[in-house]
């Protein structure tokens, strides 16, 4: 193995920016390429999941599939939580109570030897 790395959740934030408190029940919301990753993720930052709705990989979310969402998620007694890139897509306003998980990279093993080759700094 040459490197390997994930994402690890820097914050879940709120619309305004605030923190979501630890163990926030959410309906997650995702058009990314690999929902269930999003999803393990969610857990590892204590969040629980009690429903995955997935799109297609870089879905622009309608103004009524934001709504459903919202309400499908009020409903389970959760918020919705979007990744970042889902946000950027979303047409809900701030008061629709949604939750964002934003990520960072993280090194798992290899990473500054990698980055190191990739600037030439290796032979």
């Amino acid at each position: 193995m040459l490197a390997a790395g994930r994402h690890a959740v820097r914050i879940v934030r709120d619309a305004s920016g605030g923190q979501a408190p630890a163990g926030s029940r959410v309906r997650l919301v995702t058009g990314t390429g690999h929902p269930e990753a999003v999803v393990r993720t969610a857990r590892e930052a204590g969040l629980e999941v009690c429903a995955l709705s997935k799109y297609r990989d870089h879905h622009w979310f309608s103004p009524a599939e934001a709504r459903r969402e919202v309400e499908c998620a009020r409903r389970q007694q959760a918020r919705v939580l979007l990744t970042p890139k889902d946000e950027v897509r979303w047409p809900g306003n701030a008061d629709d109570g949604r939750l964002v998980m934003d990520v960072e990279w993280q090194w798992v093993a290899g990473g500054e030897r990698l980055e190191r080759a990739v600037a030439g700094e290796e032979p």
